[in-house]
């Protein structure tokens, strides 16, 4: 696979993973019973359960992917 594929293909896992977390919290809210006397939680307190894991993994690999689209065009500038 070319760099620029790769790149690509990195970008893309990175999105999903973060689009995984805020569909996780979603989720998790759609079963949480809610009554009069206690207030439903926001969606802020729901991404907390998700935790952070997800967003730190994928932030890592979104700068891979865009380091290798850099990294190809560096190379054509070269070659050129």
């Amino acid at each position: 696979m070319k760099k620029r594929g790769a790149g690509v293909l990195f970008i893309t896992i990175g999105v999903f993973l973060i689009s995984i977390r805020y569909l996780s919290a979603a989720l998790i809210g759609s079963g949480v019973k809610v009554s009069v006397l206690n207030n439903s939680p926001d969606f802020d307190s729901l991404l907390t359960f998700v935790g952070s894991g997800l967003s730190n993994f994928a932030i890592v690999v979104i700068i891979v992917g865009v380091l290798f689209i850099a990294w190809a065009e560096i190379e054509v500038k070269i070659n050129e």
